[in-house]
């Protein structure tokens, strides 16, 4: 397994954030997780563009297939209770250094990216 710092780039029309984390990357799974500031465990399997996020309040799962759309969902932990999410996904790029994928919600844009830091 393969550390890495990483900028964590999340951006909709009401929200642009960048935080930094340090990247496990396995490349024998095909999968990468780090862990946020609020504890949330965050894993993407880049295989088959699986994104996945828990912590105490909730898990989600998002499967990202391009141009097409896709029921994923969030579970609410206090609730006890599973919601469906319809996501299509715009764009999907893959490099050495960079993740970006462009999806919609409820036509709503977001944008998750990943980029390796550079020294």
């Amino acid at each position: 397994m393969q550390k890495e710092c990483c900028a964590v780039i999340i951006k909709s029309n009401e929200n642009n954030e960048r935080n930094y984390y340090s990247i496990n990357n396995d490349s024998n799974k095909n999968m990468f997780y780090y862990i946020e500031k609020d504890k949330t465990i965050t894993s993407y399997d880049y295989q088959n563009d699986i994104l996945k996020r828990e912590n105490e309040e909730m898990q989600l799962e998002y499967q990202f297939k391009l141009n097409s759309n896709t029921t994923n969902s969030i579970f609410i932990k206090q609730l006890n209770k599973k919601f469906n999410i319809d996501i299509f996904t715009k764009e999907i790029v893959k490099t050495s250094t960079n993740l970006k994928i462009v999806y919609t919600i409820d036509n709503q844009e977001f944008t998750y990216e990943i980029r390796k830091e550079i020294a």
